[in-house]
């Protein structure tokens, strides 16, 4: 199994490579605002730790951990955390290069309606 990390706007992303699956795990701080890219591909999520609120496509749900979930193909997810929050991500695939697979799986352009997207969690933060 190869394991990596890096720093990213929103926390701190671990990486984990094995046969066919890419696994990342998504740390993201008390109070902040996660925002997703679309998912190409239909993938498992796990709330390891922590309670979140997720907006997917402008429905949102509060959950705690443990909490396994599906991320499907088209789907956006926008989160705050409400504590220290670890989501694991469990995606399908033979790449190794974390590059290549975030081409191949997901569309990190800005969407037209990420006003929309957020209404549901404005509240959350008082905005």
């Amino acid at each position: 199994m190869e394991v990596s990390a890096e720093i990213t706007p929103i926390g701190f992303t671990e990486h984990y490579m094995s046969e066919g699956v890419y696994t990342r795990v998504l740390h993201i701080k008390e109070g902040d605002f996660a925002i997703g890219a679309l998912h190409l591909t239909t993938h498992m999520s796990i709330l390891l730790k922590g309670k979140v609120t997720i907006s997917i496509d402008g429905e949102s749900r509060t959950m705690e951990a443990p909490h396994i979930f599906e991320a499907l193909a088209g789907s956006r997810k926008i989160a705050v955390a409400h504590t220290d929050v670890q989501i694991m991500n469990i995606i399908p695939t033979e790449l190794k290069d974390i590059e290549e697979i975030e081409k191949a799986v997901i569309d990190k352009t800005v969407p037209d309606n990420i006003s929309q997207l957020l209404e549901p969690l404005k509240l959350l933060k008082g905005a």
